[in-house]
Order: structure tokens, then sequence, then C-alpha cells
């Protein structure tokens, strides 16, 4: 079958690289080629999309918690070391719960946790709205 078609510049400029590049030796080989692998095109942009979004869901966020996890975990051994010091060297023998009677350090402390996390929360909510996505709500 013949059909006639006109084109734009670009668009013969497009089928002229792709002749080059795969050595066609006409311009009707190259536009086969491009037809043939439109729908190629699509599906591997579908996959790719898949597996960015499956690396972002899974992967890089179990990354993440895995390192906030390996950083906390550091963290309380320092800090359970430094009490340890502390006590020892000021003799102190009894305990003081903290649910029981938070002193205003505590109160302030976790006031400020509260505070990053709702600011960290922020942060991905709005990373969120620019790549496209709608915030997941709740807290």
């Amino acid at each position: 079958m013949r059909k006639q078609f006109d084109l734009s510049d670009e668009a013969i400029s497009v089928i002229r690289s792709v002749q080059e590049q795969h050595g066609f030796k006409s311009e009707r080989l190259a536009v086969e080629y491009i037809l043939r692998n439109f729908d190629t095109r699509e599906a591997d942009e579908k996959i790719a999309d898949a597996v960015v979004k499956k690396l972002d869901t899974d992967y890089i966020q179990r990354d993440r918690l895995k390192w906030s996890t390996q950083t906390a975990e550091q963290n309380s051994i320092i800090l359970l070391d430094c009490l340890n010091t502390l006590l020892f060297s000021m003799n102190i023998q009894d305990i003081v719960p903290v649910d029981s009677a938070p002193s205003p350090v505590i109160r302030n402390s976790k006031t400020r946790i509260k505070e990053r996390i709702a600011w960290f929360k922020q942060q991905s909510d709005e990373r969120k709205a620019k790549a496209g996505k709608a915030p997941a709500g709740g807290d």
C-alpha cells in the first residue's frame, strides 16, 4: 500500500537520524522501524515507571528505616554510657521514673521531638505534592 504524508522538517530529521543510527538504506525502513517500536517504547516507559515506584516504596524506604534504626541504637548506647557515668560519679542510688515525674528537660525534649516529626512530615507532604502525589493523610 502506498501513502503520502506531509511531514515537518523536525519529523524528517528524526527519521533520518534513526536511519543513520541503525544503518537503514531508506527512510521507509526507518519509518517502519519507528512504528514497530512505538508500542515497545510505551511499554518500556511503563516498566521503568513501575520499577522506580517499586524502588521508592520498598527499597529506599527500607534502607532509610534501617539507617534510622541503626542510628537510634548507636545514640541510645552512647546516652546510656553517659548517664551511667554520671550516676556513678554522683553516687546516685535512687530512681525517679520519667513517667511519674519528668524533669523540665525531658518535657522540653519530648515537645521538640514532636515538633521535628511534624516538620519532617510537612516536608515529605510538600515533596509528594510537588511530585503530583497527594499526601498519605493521617498522622
